[in-house]
């Protein structure tokens, strides 16, 4: 309501009229004839000023200032400024029409969404933000940037580029994202960021996105630019298997052919000289003529060898897949204690692969006889067989359920019973026993038999 002001300006007009026109009017007859008017106008004055006071919806706001006199809102919140408040707007997702008129906008005929926002008096976002309209709409509409869009956190710069409203190429010439968080999050691969034009094969093997031998095998990069980048060296393109050596010297061609040609026979010069005893390969390696990996690949010393000279580490061996865990294990080059301290094998795996028995694994605190049935390296069954766990202690654990373990033959009713383990009765009652074998067994008496229902006096007569 916007008439307080005016409400309380008539008033005092009309008191001021009032006045004049008493001080105009003092004779006795005047006054007479204007005192039924002064009368009414009095009243009317007073019924204004009570109006002006009203509080139809006591929240402590008088309804001449109330920006919504029909609800509470002693806060008075009015979001968009229209002097409407917020508890008198009506829900803008219900429709546009109602959203419009949420947002402060009057709507006709001649007012839609359209004209709002492309008039400025619906910002794009508020009306995203309001169910309005879809941000993809929006920016294919081109009320709303894809940029503006994220900037104001409508959506997130992988997700933008997830669903098309900007291209990855776009979106990281514009800094909005990069590359390597577009295919870790899994919006590209290092394939489709090169096809796009998003990113090149060298920047992604330089900023360490993907590998040389990834990006060779995968097609993003030939060899001859790989070389030329210097990414690789001919050997290890050899060594690694990603193409053979004639493919190599095909793909280079030219001076680069002959600098693979070179470098490769420089290899080759290094293994002859090994194998002429010209030189070890423990000095070959230290003057950086020739790797482990390769020495090992030219079968010029074994894993092991290298390992027992401190030519490397096991666990660099392994990561550099000269050798597996089990293998290593096996062939004495580490223990299988060592392999599990060092995190290079887990407990389960040494057990599953045969290095580990359960039960040493168990007596050496390694592992849960529980942790093993639960992983299913071992049986209930066989654990008590082996005398890893007791019944009563496979039950307690909750591995195993006595009616389970009777079942199984992991152990009797008579000693379960003994054990206290399951009350005979309720063994009678599983059907674990006959009561006639329980009562034979000396379990139970044939009177507690009858006592309990399990029989009748006529059954043993």
């Amino acid at each position: 309501m916007k008439h307080g002001r005016s409400t309380l300006t008539l008033v005092a007009a009309l008191a001021v009229a009032a006045t004049s026109a008493g001080a105009a009017l003092a004779t006795p007859s005047a006054v007479a004839r204007h005192s039924a008017a002064a009368q009414r106008l009095l009243a009317f004055q007073q019924s204004l000023t009570l109006l002006s006071l009203a509080d139809a919806d006591r929240d402590g706001i008088p309804d001449s200032e109330d920006n919504c006199p029909t609800r509470p809102n002693p806060n008075q919140d009015d979001y968009n400024d229209d002097g409407k408040g917020d508890a008198c707007t009506v829900n803008p997702k219900k429709s546009t029409t109602r959203g419009l008129s949420a947002l402060g906008l009057v709507v006709t005929k001649r007012q839609s969404l359209d004209s709002a926002l492309r008039s400025g008096k619906l910002k794009p976002v508020d009306a995203v933000q309001s169910g309005l309209i879809t941000l993809p709409d929006a920016v294919a509409k081109r009320y709303l940037t894809a940029a503006k869009a994220i900037d104001a956190d409508l959506i997130g710069p992988e997700g933008a580029v997830r669903i098309g409203l900007v291209t990855a190429k776009t979106a990281v010439a514009l800094k909005l994202t990069t590359v390597s968080d577009l295919i870790e999050q899994g919006v590209l691969t290092p394939v489709t960021a090169v096809k796009q034009g998003v990113t090149t094969a060298s920047r992604l093997i330089s900023d360490d996105v993907v590998t040389p031998q990834q990006a060779l095998k995968s097609g993003i990069i030939t060899v001859d630019a790989a070389l030329k980048a210097r990414h690789i060296t001919a050997a290890d393109i050899v060594e690694t298997g990603v193409t053979a050596y004639i493919n190599v010297v095909k793909a280079a061609g030219g001076a680069a052919a002959k600098v693979i040609q070179a470098e490769l026979k420089t290899l080759a010069t290094v293994v002859d000289r090994i194998r002429s005893g010209a030189i070890t390969v423990a000095a070959a390696v230290g003057e950086g003529l020739i790797t482990v990996a390769q020495a090992v690949a030219q079968g010029l010393i074994t894993v092991a060898q290298a390992v027992a000279q401190n030519l490397i580490e096991v666990a660099d061996a392994i990561a550099q897949g000269l050798i597996g865990i089990v293998d290593a294990i096996r062939g004495g080059i580490i223990g299988v204690y060592d392999a599990i301290d060092g995190g290079l094998l887990s407990v389960a795996a040494a057990i599953a692969s045969g290095l580990l028995d359960v039960a040493v694994a168990a007596a050496k605190g390694l592992i849960t006889i529980a942790e093993a049935v639960a992983r299913g390296l071992i049986t209930i069954g066989q654990a008590i067989a082996k005398g890893l766990v007791t019944v009563a202690a496979a039950i307690a654990d909750g591995l195993i359920a006595i009616n389970e373990a009777i079942l199984k033959g992991l152990i009797s009713v008579a000693d379960a019973i003994a054990q206290g383990l399951i009350d005979v009765i309720d063994a009678i009652r599983s059907g674990l026993i006959s009561v006639f074998d329980a009562i034979y067994n000396g379990l139970i008496s044939i009177g507690d038999a009858i006592s309990e229902g399990l029989a009748s006096i006529k059954d043993f007569f």
